[in-house]
């Protein structure tokens, strides 16, 4: 998996948390396992954030 991939990956969890429980006061943890090293997907991964609030 890539950046941009882990990326939406969250987006479509958190949006399909978000329908089957409504908003949540408390924190998200999500599990994602990963094989490779996180230097490699790291910089793609957050150059997808960068336009977000507060990235």
């Amino acid at each position: 998996m890539d950046g941009k991939g882990l990326y939406q990956r969250i987006v479509d969890t958190v949006q399909e948390m978000h329908l089957k429980i409504g908003d949540s006061e408390g924190s998200i943890s999500l599990y994602y396992p990963y094989n490779g090293g996180l230097s490699e997907i790291s910089e793609e991964f957050l150059g997808c954030c960068a336009d977000l609030p507060g990235g």
